[in-house]
């Protein structure tokens, strides 16, 4: 009987993860928390949007901290863009409509 109940528990286990696993992260929801990161550059940002269309990488971006949301996130752009994101741009700086990152 209490192996019948350990199966049952362990099978309503599986079903609950798989439940929690088919609900993914929303490009919105990551853009939403993206918008409020002022540590992030524009030009990351709007990349941002290439590396969301990846539903790993939406649920790996929400599973960092704050901190590290930006660091994982430039790593990321980094691999989809011809040249490395800046770290910062200060307040007076304009970036050119043709700028390649």
């Amino acid at each position: 009987m209490m192996v019948h109940v350990n199966f049952k528990k362990k099978q309503a286990t599986k079903k609950e993860r798989v439940s929690q696993q088919g609900k993914q992260p929303s490009i919105t929801e990551c853009l939403e928390i993206l918008n409020d990161m002022e540590d992030v550059p524009g030009e990351v940002k709007i990349f941002a949007s290439d590396v969301f269309k990846d539903a790993a990488n939406r649920e790996i971006f929400l599973g960092y901290n704050s901190r590290l949301r930006g660091m994982w996130l430039k790593k990321e752009v980094v691999k989809i863009s011809p040249q490395p994101p800046p770290s910062r741009f200060s307040p007076g700086d304009i970036p050119s409509t043709n700028l390649v990152l």
